[in-house]
Protein backbone atom coordinates (compact mmCIF):
# COMPACT_ATOMS: atom_id res chain seq x y z
CA UNK A 1 0.00 0.00 0.00
CA UNK A 2 0.95 3.77 -0.33
CA UNK A 3 1.04 4.21 3.71
CA UNK A 4 2.96 1.11 4.65
CA UNK A 5 5.30 -1.71 3.19
CA UNK A 6 5.25 -0.98 -0.22
CA UNK A 7 7.45 -1.54 -3.61
CA UNK A 8 7.48 -5.13 -2.66
CA UNK A 9 5.70 -7.87 -4.51
CA UNK A 10 4.20 -10.55 -2.27
CA UNK A 11 3.59 -14.35 -3.49
CA UNK A 12 0.36 -14.04 -2.19
CA UNK A 13 -0.19 -11.25 -4.70
CA UNK A 14 0.65 -13.14 -7.55
CA UNK A 15 -1.29 -15.82 -5.99
CA UNK A 16 -4.47 -14.24 -5.77
CA UNK A 17 -4.16 -12.76 -9.70
CA UNK A 18 -3.74 -16.21 -10.88
CA UNK A 19 -6.50 -17.54 -8.83
CA UNK A 20 -8.81 -14.98 -10.01
CA UNK A 21 -8.68 -15.80 -13.32
CA UNK A 22 -8.83 -19.18 -13.06
CA UNK A 23 -12.22 -18.63 -11.51
CA UNK A 24 -13.30 -15.45 -13.04
CA UNK A 25 -14.70 -14.25 -10.07
CA UNK A 26 -13.15 -11.42 -7.48
CA UNK A 27 -10.54 -13.26 -4.92
CA UNK A 28 -9.51 -11.35 -1.63
CA UNK A 29 -6.33 -12.11 -0.03
CA UNK A 30 -6.78 -11.10 4.01
CA UNK A 31 -3.87 -11.71 5.82
CA UNK A 32 -3.89 -12.43 10.26
CA UNK A 33 -1.84 -9.40 12.21
CA UNK A 34 0.62 -12.50 13.51
CA UNK A 35 1.41 -12.96 9.73
CA UNK A 36 1.92 -9.75 8.36
CA UNK A 37 4.37 -9.28 11.44
CA UNK A 38 6.27 -13.16 9.91
CA UNK A 39 5.99 -12.45 6.40
CA UNK A 40 5.91 -9.12 5.44
CA UNK A 41 9.15 -6.95 5.05
CA UNK A 42 10.27 -4.38 8.08
CA UNK A 43 12.63 -1.31 8.55
CA UNK A 44 15.18 0.42 10.23
CA UNK A 45 16.86 -2.43 11.78
CA UNK A 46 20.15 -0.82 12.23
CA UNK A 47 23.05 -0.71 14.94
CA UNK A 48 25.12 2.47 14.73
CA UNK A 49 27.82 4.42 16.29
CA UNK A 50 28.20 8.20 15.67
CA UNK A 51 31.12 10.60 16.41
CA UNK A 52 30.36 14.18 16.48
CA UNK A 53 33.78 16.42 16.18
CA UNK A 54 32.93 20.34 18.06
CA UNK A 55 35.19 23.00 18.27
CA UNK A 56 35.39 24.73 21.75
CA UNK A 57 32.20 26.81 21.12
CA UNK A 58 30.28 24.05 20.28
CA UNK A 59 30.44 24.52 16.43
CA UNK A 60 30.67 21.82 14.19
CA UNK A 61 33.44 20.20 12.74
CA UNK A 62 32.88 16.61 11.62
CA UNK A 63 30.37 13.71 11.44
CA UNK A 64 31.64 10.01 11.49
CA UNK A 65 29.01 7.50 11.40
CA UNK A 66 29.15 3.80 11.03
CA UNK A 67 26.43 1.58 10.92
CA UNK A 68 25.20 -2.55 10.08
CA UNK A 69 21.86 -2.39 8.54
CA UNK A 70 19.92 -6.12 8.30
CA UNK A 71 18.43 -6.77 5.22
CA UNK A 72 16.73 -9.89 6.36
CA UNK A 73 17.50 -13.15 4.69
CA UNK A 74 17.07 -11.90 1.14
CA UNK A 75 17.15 -8.73 -0.56
CA UNK A 76 14.12 -7.01 -1.87
CA UNK A 77 14.01 -4.67 -4.66
CA UNK A 78 15.28 -1.46 -2.91
CA UNK A 79 16.64 -3.30 0.01
CA UNK A 80 20.36 -2.23 0.07
CA UNK A 81 19.43 1.73 -1.61
CA UNK A 82 17.50 2.71 2.18
CA UNK A 83 20.40 2.31 4.48
CA UNK A 84 22.65 3.43 1.98
CA UNK A 85 22.13 6.18 -0.81
CA UNK A 86 18.74 7.54 1.27
CA UNK A 87 20.37 7.26 4.43
CA UNK A 88 23.92 8.03 4.69
CA UNK A 89 23.34 11.43 2.63
CA UNK A 90 20.78 13.13 5.24
CA UNK A 91 22.49 12.54 7.95
CA UNK A 92 24.15 16.01 8.09
CA UNK A 93 20.51 17.13 7.81
CA UNK A 94 20.30 20.67 7.44
CA UNK A 95 23.42 21.49 9.53
CA UNK A 96 26.50 23.01 8.89
CA UNK A 97 29.09 19.89 8.94
CA UNK A 98 31.91 20.95 7.02
CA UNK A 99 33.42 17.13 6.83
CA UNK A 100 31.43 13.62 7.16
CA UNK A 101 31.84 10.01 6.62
CA UNK A 102 29.54 7.21 6.42
CA UNK A 103 29.97 3.50 6.42
CA UNK A 104 27.46 1.54 6.31
CA UNK A 105 27.61 -2.27 5.88
CA UNK A 106 24.53 -4.63 5.04
CA UNK A 107 24.37 -7.30 6.17
CA UNK A 108 21.86 -10.60 5.58
CA UNK A 109 20.60 -12.59 8.62
CA UNK A 110 17.23 -14.78 9.59
CA UNK A 111 14.98 -11.93 9.36
CA UNK A 112 12.01 -11.23 7.27
CA UNK A 113 13.43 -8.97 4.43
CA UNK A 114 14.20 -5.18 4.85
CA UNK A 115 12.16 -2.20 2.36
CA UNK A 116 11.47 0.57 2.35
CA UNK A 117 8.81 1.94 5.00
CA UNK A 118 7.41 5.40 5.44
CA UNK A 119 10.72 7.88 4.52
CA UNK A 120 12.86 5.02 3.65
CA UNK A 121 16.22 5.92 5.13
CA UNK A 122 15.15 9.54 6.20
CA UNK A 123 13.73 8.85 9.58
CA UNK A 124 16.58 6.14 10.83
CA UNK A 125 19.47 9.14 9.73
CA UNK A 126 17.84 11.87 11.75
CA UNK A 127 16.99 9.98 14.44
CA UNK A 128 20.76 9.14 14.98
CA UNK A 129 21.76 13.00 14.34
CA UNK A 130 19.60 14.14 16.64
CA UNK A 131 20.32 11.85 19.72
CA UNK A 132 23.79 12.48 19.20
CA UNK A 133 23.34 16.33 18.99
CA UNK A 134 21.75 15.76 22.31
CA UNK A 135 24.49 13.93 23.91
CA UNK A 136 26.69 16.06 22.77
CA UNK A 137 25.06 19.36 23.49
CA UNK A 138 24.80 17.91 27.57
CA UNK A 139 28.63 16.89 27.75
CA UNK A 140 29.52 20.49 26.74
CA UNK A 141 26.90 21.82 28.74
CA UNK A 142 24.92 23.93 26.15
CA UNK A 143 21.19 24.09 26.09
CA UNK A 144 19.86 21.62 23.01
CA UNK A 145 18.32 24.56 21.33
CA UNK A 146 21.19 26.74 21.32
CA UNK A 147 23.36 24.10 20.14
CA UNK A 148 21.02 23.44 17.18
CA UNK A 149 20.50 27.05 16.71
CA UNK A 150 24.35 27.73 16.51
CA UNK A 151 24.87 25.44 14.04
CA UNK A 152 21.29 25.02 11.24
CA UNK A 153 21.88 26.21 7.64
CA UNK A 154 21.26 30.17 7.65
CA UNK A 155 18.63 31.39 4.59
CA UNK A 156 21.28 33.49 2.91
CA UNK A 157 23.47 30.16 2.28
CA UNK A 158 20.11 29.01 -0.12
CA UNK A 159 20.73 27.76 -2.74
CA UNK A 160 22.93 24.84 -0.34
CA UNK A 161 24.77 22.45 -2.25
CA UNK A 162 25.79 19.33 0.53
CA UNK A 163 27.86 17.99 -2.38
CA UNK A 164 26.25 14.42 -1.84
CA UNK A 165 24.05 12.66 -4.18
CA UNK A 166 21.24 10.61 -3.24
CA UNK A 167 19.77 7.90 -5.68
CA UNK A 168 20.11 10.39 -9.02
CA UNK A 169 19.84 13.03 -6.93
CA UNK A 170 22.11 15.85 -5.76
CA UNK A 171 21.34 16.92 -2.32
CA UNK A 172 20.62 20.66 -2.08
CA UNK A 173 18.58 22.74 -0.52
CA UNK A 174 17.25 25.13 -2.75
CA UNK A 175 14.92 27.34 -0.53
CA UNK A 176 13.90 27.79 3.28
CA UNK A 177 14.33 29.19 6.93
CA UNK A 178 15.68 26.71 8.64
CA UNK A 179 16.72 29.44 11.50
CA UNK A 180 13.08 31.13 11.40
CA UNK A 181 10.93 27.50 11.50
CA UNK A 182 13.29 25.84 14.53
CA UNK A 183 12.34 29.56 16.05
CA UNK A 184 8.87 29.33 15.44
CA UNK A 185 8.35 25.80 16.80
CA UNK A 186 10.33 26.59 20.43
CA UNK A 187 8.26 29.68 20.09
CA UNK A 188 4.92 27.43 19.61
CA UNK A 189 5.95 25.13 22.70
CA UNK A 190 6.87 28.39 25.07
CA UNK A 191 10.30 26.41 25.39
CA UNK A 192 11.71 29.71 27.76
CA UNK A 193 8.78 28.91 29.66
CA UNK A 194 8.82 25.37 29.98
CA UNK A 195 12.34 25.24 31.20
CA UNK A 196 11.93 27.41 33.81
CA UNK A 197 9.23 24.88 35.13
CA UNK A 198 11.22 22.36 34.76
CA UNK A 199 14.40 23.03 36.94
CA UNK A 200 11.08 23.96 39.69
CA UNK A 201 9.73 20.50 39.27
CA UNK A 202 12.89 19.08 39.30
CA UNK A 203 13.53 20.63 43.07
CA UNK A 204 9.91 18.67 43.62
CA UNK A 205 11.27 15.23 42.34
CA UNK A 206 9.23 15.19 38.92
CA UNK A 207 11.12 13.95 36.03
CA UNK A 208 10.07 16.02 33.22
CA UNK A 209 12.02 16.40 29.90
CA UNK A 210 11.87 17.62 26.37
CA UNK A 211 13.36 16.23 23.12
CA UNK A 212 13.90 18.23 19.51
CA UNK A 213 14.12 17.00 16.57
CA UNK A 214 14.63 19.07 13.41
CA UNK A 215 14.46 17.43 9.85
CA UNK A 216 14.83 17.65 6.40
CA UNK A 217 13.19 14.65 4.23
CA UNK A 218 13.86 14.17 0.40
CA UNK A 219 10.72 14.46 -1.60
CA UNK A 220 9.14 13.90 -5.32
CA UNK A 221 11.53 11.73 -6.88
CA UNK A 222 12.18 12.01 -11.06
CA UNK A 223 13.05 11.03 -13.53
CA UNK A 224 9.24 12.54 -15.01
CA UNK A 225 5.53 12.72 -14.19
CA UNK A 226 2.25 13.48 -17.28
CA UNK A 227 -0.86 15.55 -17.13
CA UNK A 228 -2.85 16.19 -20.33
CA UNK A 229 -5.67 18.87 -19.80
CA UNK A 230 -8.47 18.90 -22.37
CA UNK A 231 -11.69 21.12 -22.67
CA UNK A 232 -14.31 19.96 -24.43
CA UNK A 233 -16.97 22.22 -26.07
CA UNK A 234 -19.22 22.47 -23.30
CA UNK A 235 -16.43 24.22 -21.23
CA UNK A 236 -15.77 20.93 -19.05
CA UNK A 237 -11.77 20.53 -18.13
CA UNK A 238 -10.83 16.42 -18.03
CA UNK A 239 -7.69 15.83 -16.46
CA UNK A 240 -5.56 13.19 -16.61
CA UNK A 241 -2.60 11.87 -14.63
CA UNK A 242 0.08 9.58 -14.62
CA UNK A 243 0.37 8.94 -11.34
CA UNK A 244 -1.76 6.36 -9.23
CA UNK A 245 -2.79 8.00 -5.62
CA UNK A 246 -4.29 5.78 -3.01
CA UNK A 247 -6.55 8.14 -1.38
CA UNK A 248 -3.54 11.03 -0.80
CA UNK A 249 -6.16 13.55 -1.92
CA UNK A 250 -4.00 14.22 -5.15
CA UNK A 251 -6.99 14.52 -7.60
CA UNK A 252 -8.78 17.24 -5.66
CA UNK A 253 -5.25 18.80 -5.53
CA UNK A 254 -4.25 18.22 -8.97
CA UNK A 255 -8.42 19.84 -9.99
CA UNK A 256 -7.12 22.98 -7.66
CA UNK A 257 -4.23 23.76 -10.22
CA UNK A 258 -6.39 23.48 -13.01
CA UNK A 259 -8.72 25.89 -11.59
CA UNK A 260 -6.57 28.31 -10.68
CA UNK A 261 -4.88 28.10 -13.60
CA UNK A 262 -8.18 28.16 -15.74
CA UNK A 263 -10.18 30.52 -13.13
CA UNK A 264 -13.09 27.96 -13.62
CA UNK A 265 -15.21 26.21 -10.97
CA UNK A 266 -13.67 23.32 -9.66
CA UNK A 267 -17.49 21.01 -10.94
CA UNK A 268 -16.51 21.67 -14.43
CA UNK A 269 -12.81 19.52 -13.89
CA UNK A 270 -12.60 16.31 -13.88
CA UNK A 271 -9.47 14.10 -12.74
CA UNK A 272 -8.37 10.71 -13.87
CA UNK A 273 -5.34 8.67 -12.99
CA UNK A 274 -3.27 6.06 -14.58
CA UNK A 275 -5.70 5.30 -18.10
CA UNK A 276 -3.31 4.34 -20.66
CA UNK A 277 -5.65 4.50 -23.23
CA UNK A 278 -5.41 8.49 -22.57
CA UNK A 279 -1.81 8.93 -21.79
CA UNK A 280 0.78 6.45 -22.58
CA UNK A 281 3.99 7.45 -19.91
CA UNK A 282 3.66 7.62 -16.20
CA UNK A 283 5.36 6.66 -12.95
CA UNK A 284 2.90 6.50 -9.77
CA UNK A 285 2.54 7.44 -6.40
CA UNK A 286 5.62 7.30 -3.64
CA UNK A 287 7.85 8.93 -2.20
CA UNK A 288 5.99 11.87 -1.71
CA UNK A 289 5.91 13.10 -5.10
CA UNK A 290 2.43 13.52 -6.34
CA UNK A 291 2.52 17.81 -5.63
CA UNK A 292 5.50 18.22 -6.99
CA UNK A 293 5.57 16.19 -10.06
CA UNK A 294 2.05 15.12 -10.91
CA UNK A 295 1.03 19.16 -9.86
CA UNK A 296 4.21 20.52 -12.02
CA UNK A 297 2.79 18.58 -14.92
CA UNK A 298 -0.60 19.67 -14.60
CA UNK A 299 0.73 23.30 -14.34
CA UNK A 300 2.02 23.27 -16.99
CA UNK A 301 -0.33 21.76 -19.20
CA UNK A 302 -3.03 23.98 -17.48
CA UNK A 303 -0.96 26.81 -19.20
CA UNK A 304 -0.38 25.68 -22.32
CA UNK A 305 -4.37 25.61 -22.90
CA UNK A 306 -4.83 28.81 -21.64
CA UNK A 307 -2.43 30.14 -23.36
CA UNK A 308 -3.59 28.24 -26.52
CA UNK A 309 -7.76 29.56 -25.56
CA UNK A 310 -6.10 33.11 -25.32
CA UNK A 311 -4.42 32.40 -29.06
CA UNK A 312 -7.63 31.73 -30.32
CA UNK A 313 -9.29 34.51 -28.52
CA UNK A 314 -7.33 36.88 -30.18
CA UNK A 315 -8.01 35.18 -33.64
CA UNK A 316 -11.43 35.79 -33.09
CA UNK A 317 -11.13 39.63 -31.34
CA UNK A 318 -8.55 40.18 -34.76
CA UNK A 319 -6.63 41.63 -31.94
CA UNK A 320 -3.30 41.08 -30.57
CA UNK A 321 -2.70 38.41 -27.96
CA UNK A 322 -1.13 41.27 -25.79
CA UNK A 323 -4.82 42.99 -25.93
CA UNK A 324 -6.37 39.93 -24.93
CA UNK A 325 -6.73 38.72 -20.89
CA UNK A 326 -7.98 36.23 -19.10
CA UNK A 327 -10.18 36.81 -16.50
CA UNK A 328 -12.60 33.96 -14.68
CA UNK A 329 -12.60 31.80 -17.35
CA UNK A 330 -13.42 33.89 -20.02
CA UNK A 331 -10.78 35.83 -22.66
CA UNK A 332 -11.80 39.39 -23.11
CA UNK A 333 -10.59 42.08 -25.11
CA UNK A 334 -8.24 44.70 -22.87
CA UNK A 335 -10.45 47.58 -21.45
CA UNK A 336 -13.30 45.91 -23.42
CA UNK A 337 -14.65 43.80 -21.03
CA UNK A 338 -18.23 43.15 -23.06
CA UNK A 339 -15.79 41.50 -26.05
CA UNK A 340 -14.98 38.68 -24.99
CA UNK A 341 -15.25 34.53 -25.35
CA UNK A 342 -15.83 32.00 -22.86
CA UNK A 343 -13.92 28.69 -22.35
CA UNK A 344 -16.68 26.57 -24.01
CA UNK A 345 -16.66 29.12 -27.00
CA UNK A 346 -12.80 29.05 -27.36
CA UNK A 347 -13.01 25.14 -27.15
CA UNK A 348 -15.79 25.18 -29.69
CA UNK A 349 -13.35 27.20 -32.09
CA UNK A 350 -10.49 25.49 -31.28
CA UNK A 351 -11.94 22.01 -32.84
CA UNK A 352 -11.71 20.45 -35.89
CA UNK A 353 -13.43 22.52 -38.13
CA UNK A 354 -13.14 25.58 -36.35
CA UNK A 355 -12.29 29.14 -36.22
CA UNK A 356 -8.67 29.15 -35.19
CA UNK A 357 -5.09 30.59 -36.21
CA UNK A 358 -3.59 29.00 -39.10
CA UNK A 359 -1.27 26.00 -38.72
CA UNK A 360 -2.70 25.79 -34.76
CA UNK A 361 -3.14 22.03 -34.06
CA UNK A 362 -7.21 21.31 -33.19
CA UNK A 363 -8.10 21.02 -29.91
CA UNK A 364 -8.06 23.11 -26.69
CA UNK A 365 -5.64 20.46 -25.01
CA UNK A 366 -2.04 19.96 -23.52
CA UNK A 367 0.16 17.57 -23.05
CA UNK A 368 2.85 18.00 -20.43
CA UNK A 369 6.13 15.62 -18.82
CA UNK A 370 7.66 16.74 -16.13
CA UNK A 371 10.61 15.92 -15.73
CA UNK A 372 13.83 16.22 -13.34
CA UNK A 373 16.14 14.27 -11.44
CA UNK A 374 16.52 17.37 -8.55
CA UNK A 375 14.36 16.32 -5.75
CA UNK A 376 13.10 19.00 -3.54
CA UNK A 377 13.38 18.48 0.60
CA UNK A 378 10.61 18.85 3.27
CA UNK A 379 11.61 20.63 6.34
CA UNK A 380 10.46 20.67 10.05
CA UNK A 381 10.59 20.64 13.72
CA UNK A 382 8.71 18.48 16.30
CA UNK A 383 9.28 19.14 19.78
CA UNK A 384 7.81 16.37 22.54
CA UNK A 385 7.40 16.91 26.80
CA UNK A 386 7.47 13.47 28.32
CA UNK A 387 7.42 12.86 32.43
CA UNK A 388 8.82 9.61 33.46
CA UNK A 389 7.45 8.37 37.11
CA UNK A 390 10.41 7.90 38.99
CA UNK A 391 9.23 4.90 40.72
CA UNK A 392 7.38 2.89 37.73
CA UNK A 393 9.48 4.07 34.71
CA UNK A 394 6.38 4.69 32.97
CA UNK A 395 6.42 7.91 30.40
CA UNK A 396 3.70 9.96 29.73
CA UNK A 397 3.63 12.34 26.34
CA UNK A 398 2.19 15.63 28.21
CA UNK A 399 2.63 18.02 24.51
CA UNK A 400 3.87 17.45 21.58
CA UNK A 401 4.22 20.19 19.14
CA UNK A 402 5.18 19.89 14.80
CA UNK A 403 6.16 22.39 12.80
CA UNK A 404 6.22 21.89 9.15
CA UNK A 405 7.48 24.58 5.91
CA UNK A 406 4.56 23.35 3.65
CA UNK A 407 5.19 26.13 1.12
CA UNK A 408 2.34 27.01 -1.26
CA UNK A 409 -0.32 25.48 0.25
CA UNK A 410 -2.59 23.73 -2.46
CA UNK A 411 -5.16 21.80 -0.26
CA UNK A 412 -4.98 23.24 3.55
CA UNK A 413 -7.77 20.68 4.17
CA UNK A 414 -5.09 17.65 2.93
CA UNK A 415 -2.47 19.54 5.12
CA UNK A 416 -4.88 19.24 8.19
Amino acid sequence: GGFGKKVFIYAEETAVTWAAAKVRRPVKWVAERSESFLGDCHGRDHVTHAELALADDGEFLGMRVATTANMGAYLSTFASSVPTYLYGTLLAGQYRTPAIYVEVQCVLTNKSPSSPYRGAGGPEAVFARERLFDIAAREIGMDPAEFRRKNILPAEVMPYDTGLVSVESTVVFDSGDFPAGLQQALDAFDYAGFRAAQARDREQGRLRGLGICVYTQMAAVGPYESAEVRVDGGGKVAVVSGAAPQGQGTGTALAQVVADQLEVPLEQITVTFADTARIPFGVGTYASRNAVMAGSATLVASERVRDKAIAVAAHLLEASEADVEWHEGTARLKGVAEKSHTLAELAQAAGPGGNRPDGMEPGLEARHYFETMDAPFAFGVHIAEVEVEPETGDVDIKRYVAFSDCGRLINPMIIE
